[in-house]
């Protein structure tokens, strides 16, 4: 019943877009050191250029900062992958919800990103919300 009052604070369309992804604890210190300060791989649920939901191995506390590293490609009408430039921002966790029994939901917001690389995500979000709409028709 509560969520049927919840508003949507979001600025940014965000979009079904599964992206691997690679994440570095930047702080606070002690989350670096109980995971031995190493780099783990992830993979998106839904991004903007606001933000984004990683599906994740461990449990991140609520504030923790992350490096983010979104590998970014597209499908051509060939069938072969184009890769191109990593996007990379820092982010705030500001949800966690165990979403497995060996995975959490992470609810980041951007706080450092480029304007480069937000445009970059737009383009994405844009480009999907394209072809849900031309697939639904």
């Amino acid at each position: 019943m509560y969520s049927a009052y919840r508003t949507d604070r979001r600025r940014f369309k965000r979009m079904r877009v599964r992206l691997a992804a690679v994440y570095r604890i930047e702080g606070p210190e002690y989350v670096k050191t109980i995971l031995d300060d190493g780099e783990f791989e992830a993979r998106t649920v839904d991004v903007s250029e606001g933000g984004l939901s990683l599906l994740a191995e461990h449990y991140l506390p609520r504030k923790t900062i992350i490096r983010i590293k979104l590998i970014v490609f597209e499908i051509d009408n060939s069938g072969s992958a184009n890769f191109y430039e990593p996007v990379t921002a820092i982010g705030n966790v500001r949800s966690v919800n165990q979403w497995d029994n060996d995975e959490y939901r992470l609810g980041v917001y951007f706080q450092d990103i480029s304007q480069e690389h937000q445009k970059r995500l737009s383009d994405i979000v844009n480009s999907s919300l394209k072809k849900e709409i031309l697939i639904s028709t």
